[in-house]
């Protein structure tokens, strides 16, 4: 998949990546900024980081995380230990139930400077995968589409905060 097939698939559908800062224009003039496709385990999973951002276990807006350096990003791991809202709670649970036969490609964009990866779309999907790997069931692989490159602060502005 190129760019621009990403971006019509991710960003300009319905099923649209959310993210408060994603800017296409660089996204698509950067020539070292590359897609690839592969899968993982799921507990390969536990280290990624979901686009939210915390500060004592409290959520915390983008636009505050990006003015407080005290903010950090969430884990899939550590997603359990932070006071999530009822509506992201009860959207996790409601996908702990479901058998993910036929889960779509999920968008992550790995930092290739500091080796972390953030879910661009699907975290509340992937932790629920993830948590049930964790209570014992069969780690499966989920395919990913993936953005990788360097210095990706200035096309993904989450990269901001989780670099910290």
């Amino acid at each position: 998949m190129d760019k621009r097939e990403f971006l019509k698939q991710y960003r300009q559908q319905p099923k649209k990546i959310l993210l408060a800062a994603f800017n296409d224009d660089l996204f698509l003039c950067r020539n070292d900024i590359q897609i690839i496709e592969r899968e993982v385990k799921v507990d390969e999973l536990e280290n990624y980081y979901c686009p939210w951002y915390y500060l004592d276990t409290i959520i915390k807006s983008f636009e505050d995380a990006l003015c407080d350096i005290r903010v950090r990003g969430i884990h899939v791991s550590d997603s359990d230990k932070i006071d999530l809202d009822s509506q992201r709670k009860k959207i996790i649970e409601e996908y702990q139930k479901k058998d993910f036969k036929n889960l779509e490609k999920v968008p992550v964009a790995t930092h290739l400077d500091t080796n972390r990866t953030l879910f661009l779309d699907s975290n509340k999907t992937c932790i629920a995968l993830y948590r049930n790997y964790s209570q014992g069931l069969e780690n499966k692989k989920i395919a990913l589409i993936e953005i990788i490159g360097k210095d990706l602060e200035s096309v993904i502005g989450d990269f901001l905060i989780i670099n910290r």
